[in-house]
């Protein structure tokens, strides 16, 4: 068996040569690379902490007052709503209240007008008894003294009382004539009521 010819200086090595590993980084280059990582590190949360601040924090809260001012006028609403049914409530009452009003003012111009009439009715009836009442108290004297002067006729009359001889009559008698004379007064006759 013949070898392989080495590889010529400064070629890579065979693909089934291993490279020698690399030296390890000494202690300071750790240090500043590690210092740098953690400078990153927080250079890394710095702009998410102000991304967070200029995206997500000023949109909240502009969301937050838009909804706040949403509360209150949605509460303004609610508030003007129930103001709205309590007057209706109140104005359904006193369409109710008006309507019974109403009818019981068309009752009692009814009423009135019956105690009108009535009164008027009455009113008639009372000059009409009071017409009859001044008839009856005419007729009553009249009456009276027709009565009179027949008990005087017929006291005379029994007595004896001669027919020619003057008799005292009253002032109201028309004539002085004698009872059976044509000329004697009678009574007027009575309507009949």
């Amino acid at each position: 068996m013949s070898s392989s010819p080495a590889p010529p200086s400064g070629c890579p090595a065979p693909a089934g040569c291993r490279a020698s590993p690399p030296a390890p980084p000494s202690p300071e280059r750790v240090s500043v690379l590690l210092q740098e990582k953690e400078e990153l590190e927080e250079k890394l949360r710095a702009e998410e902490e102000a991304m967070r601040r200029s995206l997500t924090e000023p949109r909240y809260l502009y969301l937050q007052q838009e909804l706040d001012s949403l509360k209150v006028v949605l509460e303004m609403k609610t508030s003007q709503l129930h103001l709205k049914d309590k007057k209706l409530m109140e104005m359904e009452k006193l369409v109710d209240t008006n309507a019974k009003l109403e009818e019981f003012m068309n009752r009692v111009r009814q009423e009135n007008e019956d105690y009108r009439a009535r009164m008027s009715k009455h009113a008639a009836l009372s000059n009409e008894q009071a017409l009859l009442q001044k008839n009856l108290q005419k007729e009553s004297k009249v009456n009276k003294r027709l009565s009179m002067e027949n008990e005087e006729l017929l006291w005379k009359l029994h007595h004896g009382d001669p027919l020619g001889s003057p008799r005292q009559l009253s002032p109201t008698s028309p004539c002085h004539s004698p009872p059976n004379s044509p000329h004697f007064p009678t009574a007027p006759p009575l309507s009949p009521r």
